[in-house]
């Protein structure tokens, strides 16, 4: 069937309707286009000078707004800067269009954000056209271009804060095509490469296009790019272009062209370039990225069109007419508000009456990114639509019930106030003409802006305050007969914490009232919900009639990061906005002084505030941000009282700091330090500001204590060390530990260049204090992550760990410090992995095998909820902070989310640094082998249909140790690691799983095929002789009939503490565990003497078998090689005792074996035979025995048995007659088969 004939336009019919003009070069970049906009029709005009044809394709496309866009696409007829700016304005004078985007292809420069496939959002245009080139100098350009405009640079900048907008753009189904494969070259010197760094095209190349990397979808990214009439694949002029733009990345040919035609003739035109990235200057990539780069570019742009990104009317209530109210050149100004809901855009129109109600639902622009939980039944979905709210209005106004009321729960910044706001606002609306119903609002928080001459007259008068509101409300009740709905802010912190008496009376009155109904806010934190919470009656007690409540997640820091830029925009409307205001008599002064003052200002605008400031890319950057912010709250507040407030500010600053952590921490609320500042809600309501100002008194404290000491930690004298603690103690900080979030903080604070005096304070302190000062070890480890410190500071923090935080001071302070016992289970893992990180960072290369050992049986012996809430959050608080997860961990009922995150937060680090074959950096070993664990563990406790997101996490995991295995040991400079992980790689194959099972059928070979060799060459035995699990089970048995449960009476005082009888048998149990790989050795074998090659061979095997009480679900093998080492070296009382016993099991197999099978020689030889035998197992067992007097009285009563058994002129043992005398008591005792027999050979080498 042929296709319908496309319908063809003329200029003149659809100019006035073309709102968007998408440019293209290549014919490849053209089809694309059209791929993805589908063009039903053409547009057909003519130049007016040379009367050529124009032709454009024609296509409509409705976006989520339902507003229409009518779109044109060119084609430049030619590559290059002349024929794309005089395209541009023939377009321009032919439709007048609010938009030109220009989309096609770009090269890049090698970089680690991007790679081939991905999209560039172009913010600035460096245009390079212009050059001289002069004898015998290098080529100088004239640099010029400029940035596109405010609207775009915001918006392709902060292009990440509308991901969920743009969902799906990267998918392989809209870009309509595969990505590509690279087959990455095996050395820099190949071919494909060219150029002076082929080696870091080539690391770069291998990174991008890893077994990891390779499938992933392209991204977007923004930034300047370079314009200039020459096609680039010289990386020597690249590099020469970047001495004037070091930010550009990308290239191309048309761009400045274009974007002097719409500066020169597009009045009303703003420009967008979108770029997909087919080259890489200094690869030669293959020819299908052309088109698959083509494809990204006109994939993501139908995606941004779709999403109304580039809706640029703005409108505001005029009577019943929507009209704009600003020129269409200062759009860009007012576009945030396109993206909020109607009510609030127009929210500044108003009536004065109104204003300070609507005002507080600017706090919207937080609660767009609000969540509801999942485990709580909700009434709504997404409070941000106003249609959800009228909704939740009609429910509430439909209840018949005459009293009831509607609790609302969230962390901080959840959106509660916001919530209860536009219900207030929505219900005055709907009732304005409604006799029989009145809404209104109670702010309790107004109240904190109450301030007297001292606490008791603020009291005083937020009490006669409080009171004549809510006498004038009961006046308002008792007066009328219709029903009233009471939105209440605040509500259950006054019940708890302010002048409870008044409002508890108010509450007890409206409740004997008919048609009442309370909708009230209430503060919902960890510790909160492990209270009864019946016992707030009046918030919680009435809503259980009808089941129904609302909990709302907070807004997590990732979050905040990535619309940051977005709620500037926020700001730049209230400060920058100058014209557009001629329908209002209300300036934007005016609008933003009456924000200011609103009852709302401390919880609206502040939160606003915090989160625009975090601006940086910074790793620190919340920290910094807080920092800035709550200088400039602490300024504005003083600068009523006093004319120059900035001094004052470090000050305030240090006595908020220490009145907050007394308060809170040491529970020592000081009268003295009381700090009343105007934002009640934001110094006294929110745990993160509560850590930020603990941290800083923290490393204030350290700054103060390490400044008046010498910088050589050697030289400290006793006084000054006496000094230091008694500081620390007095400060309210020995003995106090510290969470997640306070480290966090605490890390920016060391990042300011004070790390030697807080180190040189740790030193004095735990040099002068009686017990490990516990609270320090977050913070020497923290120390520890500052990979910039010289030597000696690391060689510092080495010798604290040694010295103070070892294992022996850890449990000496937990059996002396009561507060350390009622520690929960989950702050000791985090204290003692913190302690094992620490010491595997800046310790020596010794003991950093056990280290990691240890590392990883801690991870092991905890389940995954204990790993996830007690180990990563904890670890990793310092470098990620979530509060939203942290508060609301205990709630989740699939604990999965921290593995993807710590695959986020590690993945790449670990892949650059097996790719560039660089030093690993500090803590390679601890990450690698943290992701192993979450993945064993994940694996040993779920179920075996795992969703789509684990098994990605698992996937990724497995390419994360695939390239370490194959990549060189030394990026895993600890063995236990290495073993773990080569490990997981086995486990995580299709098809395989994790069970002990796989490696005790290994073992079992030391029953099956291996018997005990000495007998068989010493005595030339053939059949069924002692295996070496036969010799290990009858030293066991040897054990518990020899061996007293107590210690024994005449042992040494260390070795009475030592001693265990239990011990010993899991000592015998595996002490030639080895043989099972090697076979067995006899001990006077060549290279079985200590430190030879068989013994040093065995001690590896043991290490490699102990490895595997690291993986999850197992629970033995623990301290496998430290039982060995006992038994093969004689440690302590349990290891001699183990290395006696195996001396003994051995002269009595001779005796069992003599009275056996020696009859079968002569005397003569029998006699040669045991002689032989018996003086060198009895020299053996002697040594054993040592000095020890227990095992002295052992050795003669076996030694005086084995020779009086042997000399017997019976032909067989004596337990032969020992038993058969019992047998009669008990009948019907069954008889063994008959013994295996073994033949002596033809000759003896004991005759030899």
């Amino acid at each position: 069937m042929s296709e319908p004939q496309k319908k063809e336009y003329d200029i003149e019919e659809v100019r006035e309707l073309i709102d968007i003009v998408i440019i293209t070069i290549l014919d490849c970049e053209r089809d694309a286009i059209n791929e993805h906009f589908k063009p039903a029709s053409s547009i057909i005009g003519h130049d007016p000078e040379s009367n050529a044809p124009l032709v454009y394709y024609y296509s409509t496309i409705k976006d989520v707004r339902e507003h229409q866009w009518h779109i044109a696409t060119a084609q430049v007829a030619n590559q290059g800067n002349l024929d794309a700016q005089s395209l541009t304005i023939k377009v321009i004078q032919n439709f007048r269009p609010s938009w030109v985007l220009l989309c096609g292809i770009a090269g890049g420069v090698a970089e680690d954000d991007f790679t081939l496939g991905d999209v560039y959002l172009t913010t600035r245009v460096n245009d390079l056209s212009v050059s001289a080139a002069l004898e015998g100098k290098q080529t100088s350009f004239r640099a010029a271009g400029g940035p596109l405009s405010v609207w775009v640079e915001s918006l392709s900048t902060n292009i990440s804060a509308f991901n969920q907008r743009l969902d799906g753009w990267n998918s392989e189904q809209s870009i309509g095509a595969p990505r590509p494969n690279i087959e990455v070259a095996e050395s820099f010197n190949h071919e494909c490469y060219y150029g002076e760094n082929r080696k870091e095209i080539h690391d770069n190349i291998a990174f991008h296009f890893s077994d990891t990397l390779k499938n992933r979808r392209p991204k977007v990214i923004s930034g300047s790019a370079f314009s200039n009439n020459t096609l680039v694949k010289d990386t020597k002029l690249f590099e020469l272009w970047q001495t004037f733009a070091k930010d550009a990345h990308t290239v191309e040919m048309e761009l400045s062209g274009v974007y002097n035609a719409v500066r020169n003739f597009g009045r009303n035109t703003d420009l967008m370039s979108v770029r997909g990235v087919s080259d890489i200057v200094g690869f030669k990539r293959s020819p299908t990225w052309t088109k698959y780069a083509c494809k990204t570019a006109a994939s993501f742009l139908w995606n941004l069109v779709s999403a109304g990104l580039l809706h640029e009317q703005i409108v505001a209530l005029d009577g019943e007419h929507l009209v704009p109210i600003i020129d269409t050149d200062d759009a860009y100004q007012f576009m945030w508000s396109s993206e909020l809901p109607d009510y609030v855009r127009v929210m500044q129109y108003l009536p004065d009456d109104l204003f300070s109600d609507s005002v507080k639902i600017f706090s919207q622009l937080i609660s767009c990114v609000t969540t509801v939980n999942d485990d709580l039944k909700k009434l709504l979905t997404n409070f941000s639509d106003e249609t959800f709210c009228e909704s939740l209005w009609k429910y509430i106004l439909t209840q018949s019930d005459n009293n009831h009321s509607l609790p609302v729960f969230g962390a901080p910044g959840s959106g509660k106030t916001s919530l209860l706001s536009v219900l207030a606002l929505i219900g005055r609306r709907a009732t304005r003409n409604d006799s029989n119903i009145h809404v209104d609002y109670l702010n309790l928080h107004q109240y904190d802006e109450i301030r007297g001459m001292d606490e008791s007259e603020t009291r005083e008068l937020i009490h006669q305050a409080l009171e004549n509101d809510i006498s004038k409300l009961l006046e308002v009740i008792n007066s009328s007969t219709h029903t009233l709905f009471l939105f209440v802010d605040g509500y259950d912190q006054h019940q708890r914490e302010r002048v409870p008496k008044i409002h508890r009376e108010f509450f007890r009155q409206i409740e004997q009232l008919s048609g009442i109904r309370v909708l009230g806010i209430g503060f919902l934190d960890e510790l909160e919900r492990k209270l009864n919470i019946k016992e707030r009656r009046y918030v919680i007690g009435l809503p259980e009639k009808k089941g129904h409540y609302l909990q709302l997640n907070s807004i997590s820091v990732d979050q905040s990061k990535q619309l940051c830029k977005y709620f500037l925009r926020f700001h730049d409307f209230l400060n920058s906005a100058h014209r557009g205001w001629n329908h209002v008599s209300m300036s934007s002064n005016e609008l933003f002084r009456r924000v200011k003052n609103s009852d709302l200002r401390r919880i609206d605008l502040l939160r606003l505030d915090i989160l625009a400031t975090a601006a940086d890319n910074d790793e620190m950057c919340f920290s910094y941000a807080l920092d800035a912010f709550l200088r400039r709250r602490i300024e504005f507040h003083l600068s009523s009282q006093c004319p120059d407030p900035a001094d004052s500010v470090e000050n305030e600053m240090n006595n908020i700091s220490r009145y907050l952590y007394l308060r809170d921490v040491a529970k020592q609320d000081d009268p003295s330090l009381r700090y009343q500042i105007r934002c009640w809600k934001l110094l006294s309501g929110h745990p993160v500001i509560w850590s930020f100002f603990h941290a800083r008194y923290v490393i204030m404290t350290l700054t103060d204590i390490g400044s008046e000491l010498p910088q050589i930690t050697e030289d400290l004298l006793d006084e000054e060390i006496d000094q230091s603690v008694e500081i620390w103690q007095e400060k309210q900080l020995s003995g106090k530990l510290f969470p997640a979030d306070t480290n966090m903080h605490c890390k920016w604070f060391l990042n300011d260049g004070r790390q030697q005096s807080v180190l040189a304070a740790i030193v004095a302190i735990c040099k002068g204090a009686e017990a490990v000062p516990l609270e320090l070890t977050h913070l020497c480890y923290l120390l520890g992550r500052f990979e910039e410190h010289s030597h000696e500071v690391r060689n510092q923090l080495a010798n604290l760990h040694a010295k103070y935080f070892s294992k022996d001071a850890f449990e000496r302070i937990f059996t002396t410090n009561q507060e350390t016992l009622e520690l929960e289970e989950a702050k000791l893992h985090m204290l003692q992995c913190t302690l094992l990180i620490s010491q595997m960072i800046v310790g020596n290369k010794k003991n950093r095998d056990e280290l990691c050992e240890k590392f990883l049986i801690s991870m092991r012996n905890k389940t995954w909820r204990d790993i996830a809430c007690g180990f990563h959050l904890e670890y990793y608080g310092d470098r990620w902070f979530h509060h939203d997860f942290i508060s609301n961990f205990a709630d989740r009922k699939d604990p999965f989310v921290p593995f993807p995150r710590t695959l986020d937060a590690v993945e790449e680090r670990l892949l650059k640094s097996m790719t560039r074959r660089r030093q690993p950096y500090a803590l390679f070993d601890v990450e690698l082998a943290t992701i192993c664990a979450l993945a064993n563990t994940r694996q040993e406790h779920e179920e075996t249909n795992w969703t789509e997101e684990q098994l990605k996490c698992r996937r990724r995991v497995r390419g994360i140790v695939e390239k370490c295995y194959k990549s060189s040991n030394d990026n895993v400079r600890a063995r236990p690691v290495w073993a773990y992980s080569r490990m997981t790689y086995r486990f995580l194959q299709p098809n395989s799983f994790t069970s002990p099972f796989i490696y005790l059928t290994k073992l079992y070979e030391l029953k099956l095929d291996t018997p005990r060799s000495g007998w068989m060459e010493k005595l030339s035995l053939q059949g069924r002789v002692e295996s070496v699990a036969d010799h290990s089970w009858s030293s066991m048995i040897l054990a518990e009939l020899l061996l007293p449960e107590a210690p024994p009476r005449d042992l040494t005082e260390e070795d009475n503490k030592e001693y265990s009888k239990s011990e010993i048998i899991r000592i015998l149990l595996i002490h030639d565990i080895a043989e099972a790989f090697t076979g067995d050795r006899p001990s006077d074998m060549e290279g079985q003497n200590p430190g030879g090659e068989h013994r040093s061979q065995e001690s590896n095997l043991v290490e490699i078998l102990n490895n595997v009480n690291m993986l999850s679900g197992f629970t033995g093998f623990q301290k496998l090689h430290i039982r060995w080492s006992k038994a093969e070296e004689c440690i302590g009382i349990n290891g001699r005792i183990a290395n006696f016993l195996d001396k003994v099991d051995a002269l009595i197999q001779l005796v069992v074996y003599a009275k056996w099978y020696f009859s079968m020689y002569s005397e003569e030889t029998k006699k040669e035979a045991w002689d032989k035998f018996y003086t060198k197992l009895s020299r053996e067992i002697g040594r054993a025995a040592g000095r020890d007097r227990f095992l002295k009285i052992l050795k003669d009563q076996c030694l005086e048995w084995a020779d009086l058994e042997f000399n017997s002129t019976r032909q067989w043992l004596q337990h032969e007659e020992a038993f058969a005398g019992m047998f009669k008591y008990y009948p019907n005792i069954g008889k063994r088969g008959t013994r295996s027999e073994l033949v002596p050979g033809k000759r003896h080498k004991v005759c030899q």
